[in-house]
């Protein structure tokens, strides 16, 4: 089978993250791997002034198992995101702002696979009353649907909220020991959430900033 890791042959100054959606096989791929277009290597190599972490929303179990070609999963938004903002670094078409050219790096956060691990009991549950008819309506409402219901809970609402705090502390651990004067240079890190990602975004934030206050 494919296994994801993360490979972009753009040298050193990437992110070497385990999240992107890149897929080795087995035999030489590179003649198949179209090349980053000449903007995007320029922008690889420039200073980085953003970290802006990516959380997901509901339905990421379905969209990152490429069921639905016409729906992106995460990491395909990520490389979609971090393309863009190539184009515009690079062309000068943001508008305003110093001229200086720069680059935001963008990195998702996934937590999905956290409520459906083997064993778990709700999925137990579940799959013992789910009846076998309409297969792909039975799992939209189970990959989907049902993240918004489990959020609703006290146990299912931490554990996702604990997936996604330990990959943030992971991915900016990591960013930092790649680049250390991130920080001292006037970098910045951003949360962007979609969807049910915004809120476990805010509700982070917001316990943050209750314990902060106490």
């Amino acid at each position: 089978g494919e296994s994801e890791v993360a490979m972009r042959a753009v040298g050193a100054s990437w992110n070497p993250f385990g999240r992107l959606s890149w897929y080795a096989r087995r035999g030489w791929a590179g003649d198949c791997l179209a090349p980053l277009p000449a903007h995007e290597v320029r922008y690889e190599e420039l200073p980085p002034k953003a970290l802006v972490l990516v959380v997901h929303g509901i339905g990421e179990t379905m969209w990152a198992s490429h069921l639905i070609s016409a729906i992106n999963s995460l990491r395909d938004s990520v490389v979609r995101l971090r393309s863009l903002s190539a184009g515009v670094a690079t062309t000068g078409s943001g508008g305003g702002g110093s001229g200086e050219e720069c680059r935001v790096e963008y990195l998702p956060v996934e937590w999905y696979d956290c409520l459906r691990g083997e064993g778990d009991e709700t999925q137990i549950a579940l799959k013992s009353v789910t009846p076998p008819s309409v297969p792909f309506l039975r799992r939209i409402a189970s990959d989907v649907i049902m993240d918004v219901l489990f959020y609703q809970f006290e146990d299912h609402r931490r554990r996702m909220q604990e997936a996604a705090a330990s990959r943030i502390s992971e991915l900016v651990s990591r960013w930092h020991q790649v680049h250390p004067n991130f920080q001292r240079d006037g970098g910045q890190i951003v949360l962007m959430g979609h969807s049910l990602g915004s809120l476990i975004c805010f509700d982070l934030l917001s316990k943050e900033r209750s314990a902060a206050d106490s």
